[in-house]
């Protein structure tokens, strides 16, 4: 019988303070089976009862019966983060389609928001696959999020962060705001003492 823990982690490189803690968690092996997940496939392993513990985000919460919170740690930002990027050849305004990140329903959701409620403009959404990045281009624009932003940031005339939209490199690139944003947490999709206890040391564990 395996008696492992199951957890999924975001595979990104703002996940590796926690898999630190995992990673330096004593028989680490013996005791938990790591999945390294883009955030959609965490939030569907945990929901479809998968694995036992999950990094996952905020906005899925919801589609937990039971959840619970098992660090006091999170991802989490104040002001620019600069890896869920709009990206474009033309102004917002003159954007007329737009290719959404197929690795994290959070990030789309934050960018419908901003689309209907801040820039206040009309377009159409396609839900990507991958390799959609080579498809933006003229008034095609796109979500791009995780470490493939670093990749692509610079290699179109307009980027806009979406946990900082009014610091884009479009109309409103000489105004700055701040807001705090509490991505993803590590949450049990049950009660589960045994998961509980054995993993929440390790999860809490400092990097030095």
């Amino acid at each position: 019988m395996n008696n492992k823990i199951k957890i999924s982690a975001v595979s990104y490189l703002n996940t590796l303070p926690f898999i630190y803690g995992l990673d330096n968690f004593e028989d680490f092996s013996k005791n938990v089976d790591l999945h390294k997940d883009i955030p959609s496939v965490c939030a569907d392993k945990l929901i479809n009862n998968e694995v036992d513990i999950g990094l996952i985000p905020v906005a899925e919460i919801r589609k937990l019966k039971t959840p619970f919170v098992i660090s006091n740690y999170c991802i989490g930002a104040v002001g620019k983060v600069e890896t869920v990027l709009l990206l474009s050849d033309v102004p917002v305004q003159e954007i007329r389609t737009i290719y959404l990140d197929y690795q994290s329903r959070t990030s789309v959701n934050l960018l419908k928001i901003l689309i209907k409620n801040h820039w206040q403009v009309k377009l159409n959404y396609i839900n990507a696959t991958e390799g959609f990045e080579e498809k933006i281009e003229g008034h095609t624009a796109g979500l791009i999020i995780g470490d493939r932003a670093f990749k692509y940031a610079n290699k179109f005339q307009k980027t806009f962060d979406c946990l900082h939209p009014l610091s884009g490199t479009g109309n409103h690139q000489n105004q700055t705001w701040k807001c705090c944003t509490r991505k993803a947490c590590f949450y049990l999709r049950r009660t589960d003492s045994r998961a509980t206890h054995r993993i929440k040391p390790c999860l809490d564990k400092p990097m030095h």
